[in-house]
């Protein structure tokens, strides 16, 4: 399981190779979050630190929650892998457009 450091310094380096190659953002879709006010203003200072908008922070602590929360559910089926890719599938993720399937440990 990564730890918020792990997080925080895989985003760090995303950035700044993302910066440096120019690379486009994928096609993003907005979604609502309620949060409580503290934790906003959490977000705010951290994302602040990291010189990243809240949202980027947000995005990032997304994205890798959820491929955890697939690697959990996939865990307890014959075949996690298979469940993993069945998944990814469904919901639209291809090689062709550049996902990385979770690591089953």
């Amino acid at each position: 399981m990564h730890t918020i450091y792990d997080k925080i310094r895989e985003q760090t380096f995303r950035s700044i190779k993302t910066e440096a190659e120019g690379e486009p953002l994928p096609e993003t879709k907005a979604v609502t979050l309620r949060l409580r006010s503290e934790y906003v203003a959490l977000l705010d200072n951290l994302a602040e630190s990291l010189s990243m908008t809240r949202q980027a922070l947000l995005s990032d602590l997304v994205y890798d929650a959820v491929n955890e929360a697939l690697e959990a559910y996939a865990s307890v089926f014959d075949d996690p892998n298979a469940v993993i890719t069945q998944m990814l599938s469904d919901a639209g993720f291809h090689p062709s457009n550049g996902y990385s399937k979770p690591e089953i440990k």
